[in-house]
C-alpha cells in the first residue's frame, strides 16, 4: 500500500503522556467473503481492484502482535497463508473465533502440517458449538494443532497479556443456533472494540458492555447502499455510523466491505464528509501502540 494510504498513530491518538501501547495491530483482510475484485465480475469496483492490486480486498481476518512476541488472530481467513506471508509471520499462538463461517474460520486448514512441537499447539478460543462444528463433527482434532479453550458469550480471558472480552451479536447463520460474537479487547488503558460480522439487532446486555468509548472500533461494514438480503446479517454504512456514534468510539475502521462499495480511493473521498474519525479499512492497515 503506498504512503498515500498510510494511517499514522497520530491520526487515531492524540496521545499526551506515554501510555503507549506494545501492540501491533494489522488488518490482515478487510474484504468479505467473495474478497474484491470478485470472481466473474466486472463492476467498477472489482475492475479498479484489478488494476490497482492495492485496493484489492482478501478476507476478513486480524492480527495483534503483543511485546512479548506471540502472534494472535481474530478470525482465519481462507487468504491467511497469503496474509501471513505478505506480513513476515510464521508462528501463530492463539486464534479467537468470532463465527463458523467460511470467510472467517475455513483458514484453520493452513495449519495442517504446521510444524511446531506437540508442546506448543495453536489455543482456539471460540463457542463450545463453534468448535465442535469445525473440529469435532468433521473429525479433524487429531489432524489440525489446536488446543481448544471453549470461550463462554460474555467471557473474559487474558492471553500475552492482552485482555479478550466475548460479546453476543445477532449474523444469520446456516447452522441454527449457531452462536456469533466480537471482542473487546484492552491493554493498559486501551479499548479497541471489534464488532465481527452483525447486523444491527444488538443485545442491550452487549451494547450496555461496549458503550465505554472504545479508542477504536472495527466495525463489519458491507455496503454503503441498502440491501435487502444483509437484514440479519450485516451492517451497511448509516448503521455502521450509528453504531458507532452509540458506542462512543473514538476512531472507526470499515472492515469486511463487499464489492458493493465504491473503488477504495472514491469511498474514501466521500467518507471525508462524516469526519476524520471515520477510515476505510484495507488490508495491510497497521497501527502501532
Amino acid at each position: 500500500m503506498q504512503d498515500l494510504y498510510k494511517i499514522s498513530e497520530a491520526e487515531f491518538f492524540s496521545l499526551t503522556d506515554k501510555d503507549v501501547w506494545q501492540v501491533k495491530l494489522t488488518i490482515l483482510g478487510s474484504g468479505d467473503t467473495p474478497g474484491t475484485p470478485a470472481l466473474n465480475c466486472h463492476c467498477k469496483t472489482c475492475e479498479n481492484a484489478r488494476k490497482h492490486p492495492e485496493h484489492s480486498r482478501t478476507r476478513f481476518s486480524i492480527l495483534i502482535q503483543a511485546d512479548d512476541g506471540k502472534n494472535i488472530l481474530i478470525d482465519a481467513s481462507p487468504d491467511l497463508r497469503f496474509q501471513l506471508i505478505r506480513e513476515g509471520v510464521e508462528k501463530i499462538d492463539a486464534v479467537f473465533l468470532t463465527h463458523e463461517h467460511f470467510d472467517h474460520s475455513s483458514g484453520l486448514f493452513n495449519f495442517y502440517r504446521y510444524k511446531i512441537k506437540a508442546s506448543e499447539k495453536v489455543l482456539l478460543f471460540a463457542g463450545e458449538d463453534v468448535i465442535n462444528h469445525l473440529l469435532v463433527e468433521r473429525n479433524l482434532q487429531n489432524i489440525l494443532p489446536f488446543r481448544r479453550r471453549p470461550l463462554g458469550i460474555y467471557e473474559k480471558v487474558e492471553f500475552a497479556g492482552i485482555e479478550f472480552q466475548s460479546f453476543k451479536v445477532n449474523h444469520r447463520s446456516r447452522n441454527e443456533g449457531m452462536s456469533a460474537r466480537g471482542f473487546l479487547i484492552t491493554h493498559g488503558q486501551k479499548k479497541i472494540v471489534v464488532t465481527g460480522d452483525t447486523s444491527p439487532n444488538i443485545p442491550e446486555k452487549t451494547l450496555k458492555m461496549i458503550s465505554i468509548n472504545p479508542d477504536v472500533a472495527i466495525i463489519d461494514m458491507f455496503t454503503d447502499r441498502n440491501v435487502e438480503f444483509l437484514r440479519e446479517s450485516h451492517f451497511i454504512l448509516p448503521e455502521a455510523i450509528a453504531f458507532s456514534k452509540q458506542i462512543g468510539a473514538k476512531k472507526v475502521i470499515f472492515v469486511h466491505m463487499s464489492h458493493y462499495v465504491p473503488p477504495h480511493l472514491e469511498f474514501v473521498e466521500r467518507m471525508k464528509n462524516h469526519g476524520e474519525r471515520f477510515v476505510v479499512g484495507y488490508d495491510g492497515l497497521t497501527l502501532d501502540f
